[in-house]
């Protein structure tokens, strides 16, 4: 399908798009805990208050801080303490994480939701063996795919959203993470990985995404929508290097699968 022409299904899909606004987005209570964790000092009371009021997220922050991850000696039950102890970033991939898996769409969200989630995971992975910021790579991964998760329209083809990314979704994609608040390097990690520039970021976004779908098994989408060999030769990853994190990636992603589950 050629890129200019749009079937009238993505066209209503732009259209709906467009009418988004933060409350369609993310609920209250995150955009709440968002902005306390984007002032420039971390009030702790507030931040504290604010999670109590959302008990999922509760629930995941004192598993995560209690999990063997990392082994403290005695169980951590006051949220004030958990969130000096996981750390403004990764407290902030948490609730991102949060506000992606708590979206509702259409019968495939929660695929493509796991999807972004194991993206986000295995690139974090590789972030930290090539000494890049993990958090960002973490985020970049999570929402490569938002326009497909904060779906308004039932049905919507996803390869045809896919391959109109520049002329639609990217404009979309754009509204959606001003909303969410994040940095602008983002998006461009995920422009990046779609354009194949050698944007460092992005090139770690590209193989993780393959990577998720050789894990996932996922034939969904067309695995080879995203060609990696530039990534390799950009970055200083060799595919036997990759290997190498596999034990430690397949072990994130058991833990993940089993943790988003439970929770």
């Amino acid at each position: 399908m050629s890129s200019t022409v749009l079937s009238e299904q993505l066209k209503d899909w732009v259209s709906l798009a467009k009418d988004f606004d933060a409350n369609d987005i993310i609920n209250p209570t995150l955009n709440e805990i968002l902005n306390c964790l984007n002032q420039p000092e971390l009030d702790i009371d507030r931040l504290s208050e604010a999670i109590r009021k959302d008990a999922v997220l509760s629930v995941r922050l004192l598993s995560i801080v209690n999990s063997s991850f990392f082994g403290f000696p005695r169980q951590i039950a006051n949220i004030g303490e958990a969130i000096v102890l996981l750390g403004a970033k990764k407290l902030k991939s948490l609730v991102y994480t949060s506000a992606v898996a708590q979206i509702s769409g259409d019968d495939t969200t929660g695929v493509t939701t796991m999807h972004c989630i194991c993206v986000a995971t295995i690139a974090r992975r590789i972030a930290l063996k090539l000494k890049l910021d993990s958090e960002l790579c973490y985020l970049s991964g999570l929402f490569h795919d938002i326009s497909l998760i904060i779906n308004p329209l039932k049905g919507i083809n996803a390869e045809e959203v896919k391959s109109n990314y520049y002329t639609t979704v990217g404009t979309t994609s754009h509204q959606i993470l001003d909303f969410l608040l994040l940095p602008p390097e983002i998006l461009e990690a995920i422009e990046g990985m779609y354009r194949k520039t050698q944007q460092t970021y992005s090139m770690v976004l590209a193989i993780a995404h393959n990577l998720s779908m050789i894990y996932k098994h996922t034939h969904h989408y067309d695995i080879s929508f995203i060609d990696v060999e530039y990534a390799f030769r950009g970055l200083p990853l060799s595919p036997k290097s990759l290997v190498a994190l596999l034990p430690e990636i397949e072990e994130d992603l058991s833990n993940l699968e089993s943790f988003w589950s439970n929770s």
